[in-house]
């Protein structure tokens, strides 16, 4: 689990400095296995996720996700996954 955490945390950081500096399209990819994770990477500046290793546990987590950022969207009032992205500034 440590092992994990750390790989997600390094993940976000540089998804983050990335989109700091460049302000290009990212890919937010490392330890994606449920919708938090995935809003965490929008909203340090992925443009979009990729889950890999968690499909090959629950072929059916890519749906689980997006239903996941769909709920957190309705709670939140986001209507859409653009609004999301990058909000956290320094």
């Amino acid at each position: 689990m440590a092992s994990r955490f750390f790989a997600y945390a390094v993940a976000l950081a540089m998804i983050w400095k990335v989109a700091q500096a460049m302000g290009t399209l990212l890919i937010g990819l490392g330890s994606i296995c449920m919708a938090q994770d995935a809003v965490e990477f929008f909203i340090v500046g992925a443009s979009t996720v990729q889950v890999g290793t968690a499909s090959f546990v629950n072929f059916n987590v890519g749906v689980k996700i997006v239903e996941g950022i769909r709920c957190y969207g309705d709670e939140c009032g986001i209507q859409e996954v653009s609004q999301l992205i990058g909000p956290l500034h320094t």
